[in-house]
């Protein structure tokens, strides 16, 4: 089933999200672009973690982490009561002796969950006060490999931005996952999560329109952002300089250009292989009722034949009308119906 799709207006505005999913490839531009969403600064559609811990702020990981020490003397006295209810009903009152069993079953997979999630916070607020102090050099800056907790040491505050910037001039919008404050300086960081931990073309063109958006909008400087990688305190410097602001212009163009061309969306030039791989726009899924009726489905679905000759589908191949080279369709073995 297609995620809900509008038309496209050739004069809105672009967001940062959808100016990255061009030059990645222009065809999960054009998908994107027929999609509402806005830009958070990370990869969308990240599933929600249920467990979610703090780990790139030193103030909130402390603040969770007091919270969680005092749940888990709470729960250890609690243990210590059940312990004591078993053993005096074990006698007299069997069936309250196994009740308290059962309460004390649920208390002690609570008990190492709280412990397990101690552990991993003390452990990253001893990558936090561990840490050196090590600052980018603004006169000679090049993609480079920076711990996180060093250019915090450095004296860099984190900042969330409640609302996206605006430029009407270039027409384009977006904001940062966080943005890096040191007197005038502005350094956006957005937070990838696919993927092997190395910048693309795509992650320059985020940085290089975050950091206009910031001179722009707020008149601070941005000489560079970060690319961080999820799951890790590694973050990659992205200089803001002449090549990657023409390669924000270029990206702005082609986007402007594809979105005019209305009549050739259907024929837009295929994407090298190697786009296609993991793009999740490319991922193939089974086709149910639900994917055939569904009236978000703006462009019909195109099945296609996989092994066992069950019918698959996936984004971008019923809006293209076409099988991408997928590292799932290959393996599924996908052929045409």
């Amino acid at each position: 089933m297609l995620p809900q799709s509008c038309p496209i207006k050739t004069d809105r505005l672009l967001g940062v999200d959808l100016l990255a999913k061009f030059e990645f490839c222009a065809r999960a531009g054009l998908l994107s672009a027929e999609i509402q969403s806005e830009d958070t600064g990370e990869e969308e559609d990240m599933p929600q973690r249920l467990d979610y811990l703090p780990d790139y702020d030193e103030v909130i990981i402390r603040h969770r982490l007091t919270s969680l020490m005092r749940n888990f003397w709470l729960i250890s006295g609690s243990l210590l009561i059940e312990l004591l209810c078993i053993g005096y009903f074990a006698k007299a009152r069997m069936e309250l002796s196994v009740l308290c069993g059962v309460v004390m079953c649920v208390s002690l997979f609570w008990w190492f969950s709280v412990f397990r999630a101690i552990t991993v916070l003390r452990r990253r607020l001893d990558a936090a006060s561990q840490a050196a102090p090590r600052e980018p050099d603004e006169g000679h800056l090049i993609e480079e490999t920076f711990n996180w907790w060093d250019i915090r040491k450095a004296g860099y505050q984190v900042d969330r931005m409640p609302e996206p910037m605006v430029d009407p001039g270039k027409g384009i919008i977006g904001r940062p996952w966080r943005v890096l404050r040191k007197g005038d300086i502005r350094i956006p960081v957005f937070r990838k999560h696919r993927g092997d931990r190395s910048v693309h073309s795509q992650q320059r063109v985020r940085i290089a329109a975050y950091c206009h958006l910031i001179e722009t909008c707020e008149g601070s400087k941005a000489p560079f952002g970060l690319v961080l990688f999820s799951g890790s305190y590694d973050a990659v410097l992205i200089p803001n300089g002449r090549t990657n602001m023409s390669l924000l212009d270029t990206t702005i163009a082609t986007a402007r250009r594809v979105l005019r061309a209305d009549t050739e969306c259907q024929h837009l030039e295929a994407p090298a292989r190697s786009c296609c791989k993991s793009c999740p726009l490319g991922s193939p899924a089974p086709v149910t009722e639900n994917s055939v009726t569904s009236p978000e489905s703006n462009h019909g679905v195109h099945p296609v034949v996989g092994l066992g000759g069950q019918l698959f589908h996936s984004p971008c191949g019923d809006r293209f009308r076409w099988i991408p080279p997928h590292e799932s369709a290959e393996r599924l073995r996908l052929r045409k119906a």
